[in-house]
């Protein structure tokens, strides 16, 4: 579950637009509550791996270590760097894509305390391509984010660069975990391909299959 003492605004899309809401996802993360605890342990070890790349925080709004749904873009954006935004793996980001990944989920019944969302490569390097060096050590990473999730029920690979970059990587989910493929929930994608784009939670897991999995 999340940690309390967020307001509900704090849970709207683009919420982290405003300065105190993202002051109090970062101040519940300062108190290590046990949902994320293993995650930020995780997080130093990866930034730790390349101290020159960047790495942004799990938001502690969602579902931690308990989560049932794993959603898997390609690599951070800017919304994530502390620096431009954020500094959060969040949906409430101050995005379009992460406002669209917001509105639906919740069209599928999911809560963001069911959910987790990373990138198959989670460090940010100020490029757009994916290097050998960073898909052996994502296959790694992304192992050892499986191995922190006991409640997970569902990987989504959200858009086909995820898509590409986690078959390259060549990693492996428990037999009782699906693995969803969809397009990406970015406004180029919409502007192109608006059927596509429209039926983005339809490759998505909803709350009742998540319950027919438990």
């Amino acid at each position: 579950m999340s940690p309390p003492g967020f307001p509900s605004s704090d849970f709207e899309p683009r919420s982290m637009r405003r300065a105190a809401a993202r002051a109090r996802r970062h101040g519940a993360l300062a108190r290590r509550p046990a949902h994320m605890a293993p995650l930020l342990d995780y997080t130093a070890r990866l930034r730790a791996v390349r101290p020159t790349w960047y790495v942004p925080d799990f938001d502690p709004a969602s579902g931690g270590i308990g989560s049932h749904v794993l959603f898997l873009f390609e690599k951070p954006g800017p919304m994530t760097d502390d620096g431009k935004g954020s500094g959060l793996l969040s949906v409430c980001n101050d995005d379009p894509t992460a406002a669209a990944t917001h509105v639906f989920i919740a069209r599928n019944g999911i809560t963001l305390d069911r959910c987790l969302f990373a990138n198959v490569i989670p460090w940010w390097d100020g490029a757009i391509k994916i290097t050998a060096e960073q898909q052996k050590l994502a296959g790694l990473a992304i192992d050892e984010l499986l191995g922190l999730l006991p409640s997970l029920r569902s990987v989504v690979l959200v858009g086909g660069r995820a898509q590409k970059a986690w078959d390259k990587i060549g990693s492996r989910v428990p037999p009782d975990v699906s693995v969803w493929r969809s397009d990406h929930p970015s406004p180029k994608v919409r502007a192109i391909y608006p059927d596509r784009w429209n039926k983005i939670p339809d490759h998505w897991p909803t709350a009742a299959s998540l319950a027919r999995q438990s």
